[in-house]
């Protein structure tokens, strides 16, 4: 299994690598149980680096967007508009960005997310 991510290189190599370390581990285990268990884990470490990678590069055009479309001063001044946006893209780092604009908004939706 191979992770190839279409909007980061870098991810895709770092991912690409680490699927090959952890064939490579599985491979080796009847050779060297411990080398194999080592390569194995450094593997997923370095695929999982590269979906953070390809997340975090995600993220920050999809934010991009935002500044492009002139929404951050809306967002600080609209509490609704602050939740729809945040509703497009629900996760910690949307709501790190709208509570840096607009604290109310992001009240607001901590309360709603703990409702949950």
């Amino acid at each position: 299994m191979v992770f190839w991510y279409r909007n980061s290189f870098l991810a895709s190599v770092v991912s690409i690598l680490g699927c090959i370390l952890v064939m490579g581990g599985i491979a080796s285990f009847t050779e060297s149980a411990g080398a194999a268990i080592v390569m194995i884990a450094i593997g997923i470490a370095l695929a999982i680096w590269g979906r953070k990678i390809s997340d975090d590069k995600a993220f920050k055009k999809w934010w991009k967007q935002v500044e492009d479309n002139n929404l951050e001063p809306q967002i600080a001044q609209n509490v609704q508009l602050a939740i729809n946006i945040y509703n497009k893209n629900p996760q910690k780092r949307t709501l790190a960005k709208i509570e840096q604009l607009n604290p109310v908004a992001a009240n607001q939706i901590r309360a709603s997310i703990n409702k949950k």
